[in-house]
C-alpha cells in the first residue's frame, strides 16, 4: 500500500477514485512507554460529482434602448447569494441530499469555484457562519484582493462560539473604498418603534385606567415578541475608484459614491407582517443615507417573499395599502399598529431580474418542500442600469442533471446566486466621454433655452400689438366722448358724425326756447313744423279750459 501523506490532513485526488484511504494514527507517550496506533479505513473513494450545467450570462431585454454612453462607464458585478449556513444544512431538513454533499467541508470547494467563475467585484453573502467567516472566507477574499464586513445575526451561538450566521459584504479594493457603513438590526429598530408607541399613547390617553394601561403593555410585549427575530442588515456606502488611476484616486480626489445593502428578512411564511416590518424599516434607514445625496443604490439579500407578497409591492411601487392580507395578518392588534405606519418609501427600486429577461425567475429557492422567489436584487433606475443578468435555470434543466431538488452534489446551498452586469450612469468616464457629452448636454440645452426664447419674444410681440390695438379704440372712444360732452354743452348747430356709408351730415336747428321758465303744467304741445315735417316746435298754449280737455 502506497504512503499518500504524513500530514494531519489530506485531499483525496483523481488518482485515488475508486479506493479505500486508511488513515493510521500514532501515539508516543512522553515517559517513553511505548507507542499507540489506531487505523481507520474510508469508504472507497468516489470521483467528484460532474459540475452543474453553465448559466448563461443574457443581455438584458431592452439593450437596444440603452444609450452608448452607458456601455463605456464604470460597469461592475454584483452578485447575491444565500450560501445556506452549515447550521441549518441537516438531513432532517434535506433528507434527499447525500450526508457527504451536506458537509461545509464538500459545500466550500462547490462555493469557492462557484464564487471565483463569477469574479464578481460586489458579493453580497446570507446565512454566512461565524466561525466560517473568520476561518474560509476571511483569509480566502483577502487573497483574492476582496475587503470585507461581517455582521451576525443578534441572537448568541448556538452551543459553540461562531454557530450563528449573519450578512457578509465584500468588495474589491481596486474597485471600490469603504466611506460609510451601518449596521442594522431590527431587534433594536423594533425596541426603538415599541417606544415611540408606548409614548404616543401615554401622551392620546392622559391618565388611562390601571386596566386598559396593562391591556396595552401586554399587547406591547407580544408584539415585541413578534417582531424581534434577530435579523440584521448591511448599508455599506462605497466610493468608486476611477479606472486604470488608482493610486493617483486614492490620494488626490474623491471618486462617486454608491451605497450598497445587504439583508436576510425573517423566513417563517407565518409571518409576513415581520417581513413588512422589516423591509419598511430597512427603506427608511435607506432614506436617511441616500436621499440628501442622491446615491445609486443596490440593495441584495434574501426576502423570503414571493412576487404576490407586501413587500414585493412595496419594493416596486414604493408604497403598500394598509388592507393587504399580509398586513392584517394576523387579526391581532399588530394590524391596527401598522395604521399609524408611513408604509410608503421614496428611493424608487426596481428589479434586476425582471428589468434584464421582463419578468422574475421561476424560483430561486428550490427544495423538497417548497419552490418559489425568494431572492431579489434591487436598484435605482435613475442612476443604475443592469444590462446583463445571470439566467436561472428552468426546473427541467435542474431535474435532469441532479435528479434531486437543491442542495444537492452539484449546488451547494438551497438558493441559486444571482448576479449582475451593472452600469452606473454617472461613473468614472474618461476625459474625451465627459467633453463629449458636456457638449452635447450644453448644446441641447442652447437648443431648448434658444427655443423658449424665440416663444416669449413672439407672445410679447402678440401682447404688445393688442396693448397697441386696446389703446386705439381707448383714443376712438375718447374723442366720441369729447364730441358728445361738446354737442351738450355748446349753442351753435351740432353736427351728426357719420361715417362714409351714410350721407352726409346735416345741420339741425336748435330750437328759440324749450319750456324755458315754464311749469310743466305750463308747457305747450308739440306739434310738426310746416317747413320739416322729422322736427318739432311749441305751439301756443292752450286756454285752461282746454287744457285739461286736451290732456285727457
Amino acid at each position: 500500500m502506497p504512503l499518500l501523506s504524513y500530514s494531519r490532513s489530506y485531499t483525496p485526488s483523481a488518482e485515488d477514485v475508486g479506493h479505500v484511504i486508511r488513515v493510521k494514527c500514532k501515539a508516543t507517550k512522553r515517559a517513553g512507554g511505548g507507542v499507540l496506533t489506531k487505523t481507520v479505513d474510508t469508504g472507497i473513494v468516489l470521483p467528484f460529482p460532474p459540475m452543474p450545467p453553465r448559466r448563461q450570462m443574457l443581455a438584458n431585454v431592452n439593450e437596444e434602448r440603452l444609450t452608448p454612453r452607458l456601455r463605456q462607464i464604470g460597469v461592475f458585478r454584483v452578485l447575491t447569494y444565500n450560501i445556506l449556513a452549515e447550521i441549518y444544512a441537516t438531513r432532517q431538513m434535506y433528507p434527499y441530499c447525500p450526508i457527504w454533499a451536506l458537509s461545509w467541508s464538500f459545500r466550500r470547494e462547490l462555493l469557492k469555484r462557484e464564487l471565483q467563475s463569477y469574479n464578481a467585484d460586489i458579493i453580497c453573502l446570507q446565512e454566512v457562519q461565524g466561525d466560517h467567516y473568520k476561518s474560509f472566507f476571511a483569509p480566502m477574499m483577502e487573497e483574492w484582493g476582496y475587503e470585507g464586513w461581517y455582521l451576525k445575526k443578534s441572537r448568541e451561538s448556538m452551543g459553540l462560539e461562531g454557530k450563528v450566521d449573519g450578512c457578509a459584504l465584500f468588495y474589491k479594493r481596486s474597485r471600490f473604498i469603504l466611506k460609510e457603513r451601518y449596521p442594522v438590526e431590527f431587534n433594536d429598530l423594533a425596541n426603538d418603534f415599541l417606544t415611540q408607541v408606548q409614548s404616543e399613547y401615554d401622551l392620546d390617553y392622559q391618565g388611562p385606567s390601571m386596566a386598559a394601561r396593562e391591556m396595552f403593555l401586554s399587547t406591547l410585549n407580544k408584539m415585541r415578541q413578534r417582531l424581534q427575530r434577530d435579523n440584521v442588515a448591511q448599508i455599506a456606502v462605497l466610493e468608486v475608484v476611477p479606472a486604470n488611476n488608482e493610486v493617483v484616486a486614492r490620494k488626490s480626489q474623491s471618486g462617486p459614491l454608491i451605497c450598497i445593502a445587504n439583508v436576510h428578512i425573517f423566513s417563517n411564511p407565518k409571518f409576513p407582517d415581520v417581513k413588512m416590518w422589516q423591509t419598511n424599516m430597512l427603506a427608511k434607514q435607506l432614506e436617511r443615507v441616500t436621499l440628501s445625496r442622491n446615491l445609486p443604490t443596490i440593495l441584495c439579500g434574501d426576502f423570503n417573499s414571493e412576487p404576490s407578497s407586501a413587500v414585493y409591492e412595496f419594493m416596486t411601487r414604493n408604497h403598500v395599502p394598509l388592507d393587504h392580507p399580509d398586513i392584517q395578518y394576523p387579526p391581532t392588534q399588530l394590524a391596527n399598529i401598522y395604521a399609524s405606519l408611513d408604509l410608503e418609501h421614496n428611493i424608487g427600486f426596481a428589479s434586476a431580474y425582471a428589468s434584464v429577461f421582463g419578468a422574475e425567475p421561476e424560483y430561486t429557492n428550490y427544495t423538497g418542500h417548497w419552490t418559489g422567489v425568494a431572492d431579489y436584487v434591487w436598484y435605482t433606475p435613475e442612476t443604475l442600469t443592469p444590462f446583463a443578468g445571470l439566467k436561472v435555470h428552468p426546473p427541467e434543466v435542474l431535474e435532469a442533471y441532479s435528479k434531486t431538488a437543491l442542495p444537492n452534489c452539484q449546488f451547494l446551498s438551497d438558493h441559486t446566486s444571482q448576479v449582475y452586469a451593472v452600469d452606473r450612469v454617472y461613473g468614472d468616464l474618461q476625459p474625451q466621454f465627459v467633453a463629449k457629452d458636456v457638449l452635447k448636454a450644453l448644446s441641447q440645452l442652447d437648443a431648448v433655452v434658444g427655443d423658449v426664447f424665440n416663444r416669449l419674444v413672439h407672445k410679447v410681440s402678440q401682447e404688445k400689438e393688442r396693448v397697441a390695438a386696446v389703446d386705439k379704440r381707448i383714443q376712438v372712444c375718447q374723442a366720441k366722448v369729447n364730441a358728445l360732452t361738446a354737442r351738450r354743452t355748446s349753442n351753435k348747430p351740432t353736427t351728426v358724425f357719420s361715417t362714409s356709408k351714410y350721407p352726409a351730415p346735416k345741420q339741425l336747428p336748435l330750437p328759440k326756447t324749450l319750456f324755458q321758465d315754464k311749469p310743466y303744467a305750463d308747457a305747450p304741445p308739440l306739434v310738426p313744423d310746416a317747413d320739416d315735417d322729422t322736427h318739432f316746435l311749441p305751439a301756443e298754449p292752450l286756454p285752461p279750459a282746454q287744457r285739461g280737455q286736451h290732456m285727457a
